[in-house]
């Protein structure tokens, strides 16, 4: 799927890594886009408004992956303002580089939290607004295709990811909402 100008994208994680480049882009392209986040620092809202300057517009929503309810809220929030995603984008995610001795519990539970249950979260909020044509895009990693010492969480979660996707496709595909999963190497 090429985006193009004027089509709205959801972006989730836009506020920085991969998220944040991938929304600068899309915005060259002339997107309305629909950043999703935590927060934005001064320096990243300066990085989007650079890129609105040269084509589309961006509008900023506070979410947090881990809160379904709270995501869904602010996902129905961009909708109701520029209108059902084109793309709907999950990049939000976090790494914890440790091997499984010395992985705490704690650290485990908030990496599965991040990437695997927000990104189901982040589906769950996003697909009930994708039309025929459109496509959800959740980021996983190389590690959830063939993981590697020290990553003990971020693997384990980037291995649902791929599944969560893989199920998604099975069910959205007759519909024709596509799904995808990237997975890219180390950013």
């Amino acid at each position: 799927m090429k985006v193009k100008q004027g089509q709205h994208v959801l972006i989730c994680g836009g506020g920085s890594g991969l998220g944040l480049g991938v929304a600068t882009r899309l915005l060259q392209r002339g997107v309305t886009l629909s950043v999703l986040d935590l927060r934005l620092s001064d320096a990243t809202r300066a990085e989007l408004d650079a890129a609105v300057a040269k084509g589309g517009s961006c509008a900023f929503y506070e979410a947090d992956v881990t809160h379904g309810a709270k995501l869904k809220h602010a996902v129905n929030a961009a909708v109701n303002v520029s209108g059902h995603p084109d793309l709907a984008f999950n990049s939000a995610g976090i790494i914890a580089n440790k091997s499984f001795e010395d992985t705490d519990e704690a650290t485990f539970r908030k990496v599965i939290d991040v990437n695997l249950h927000g990104s189901f979260n982040f589906a769950q909020a996003a697909v009930p607004h994708l039309k025929a044509g459109s496509r959800l895009a959740l980021v996983a990693s190389i590690a959830g295709l063939t993981s590697n010492y020290g990553y003990t969480a971020y693997g384990v979660s980037k291995f649902g990811v791929v599944g969560l996707a893989t199920t998604l496709r099975y069910e959205y595909a007759p519909l024709g909402i596509d799904i995808s999963v990237i997975c890219p190497p180390e950013v």
